[in-house]
């Protein structure tokens, strides 16, 4: 199987190397137990050039993480922006700057899709720390926020957070 993992990120430094860090610990995990291909892509959404070239430094001795440049349009172009790095891969995996990772997730990511092939999976966003005022503001918000967007069965936006896209499917929708 060949994954892309892709990151948008504008800012939020110390954020991104603490995912970094953690997406490096999931992958050496998941390759103790599993043969895959993979590449990780941290997309640059305009950030300042000091935090870049932090991120650049932190990742530069792993031949499989790519920083690239998008147009500063927000997080979701970015996201869209990956289309362009797409060879073999099976899925792409989204997540934010923001998150710090499970050692098991890549691997869970990857048994979960070679057992059941799924076109779209989303992770559950209303799972936040709530020891902090933040993470009790993010639950409410969130609450709010996707009661907005589900009408019946449906739903008018896709959160990013440990959202996996089958190849087809987001080279057809993006």
């Amino acid at each position: 199987m060949n994954i892309i993992i892709a990151v948008p990120f504008k800012d939020r430094e110390q954020q991104t190397i603490s995912l970094i860090k953690s997406l490096i610990s999931s992958l050496e995990y998941a390759n103790l137990k599993t043969t895959f291909r993979y590449k990780f892509f941290l997309i640059d959404d305009n950030s300042e050039r000091a935090c870049v070239s932090r991120i650049q430094q932190e990742v530069s001795s792993y031949p499989y993480f790519y920083v690239i440049k998008n147009k500063g349009q927000g997080p979701g172009a970015a996201r869209n922006s990956i289309n362009n790095y797409i060879e073999k891969e099976d899925y792409i995996v989204f997540t934010d700057n923001d998150c710090v990772v499970d050692k098991t997730w890549i691997y869970t990511i990857l048994q979960y899709c070679c057992k059941y092939n799924p076109l779209v999976l989303q992770g559950n966003p209303c799972l936040f720390q709530k020891t902090t005022i933040l993470g009790e503001w993010e639950e409410k918000l969130y609450h709010c926020l996707f009661g907005s967007y589900l009408q019946g069965a449906f739903t008018s936006m896709i959160d990013s957070r440990n959202l996996i896209v089958h190849r087809s499917i987001f080279l057809k929708y993006q």
